[in-house]
């Protein structure tokens, strides 16, 4: 499973889909964000 850290987006966090990462960056000027296979590594990001 995939998990997405969004450090720069509408709300910042971590996902654990595609949809719902996608929702926060698109669009947004500037986005920040990455996939990591496991949970503590997107937090970290």
């Amino acid at each position: 499973m995939k998990y997405y850290g969004v450090r720069r987006g509408r709300i910042t966090g971590v996902f654990d889909n595609w949809k719902a990462c996608r929702e926060q960056v698109f669009l947004f000027p500037n986005a920040e964000f990455k996939s990591f296979p496991t949970w503590e590594e997107a937090q970290h990001f």
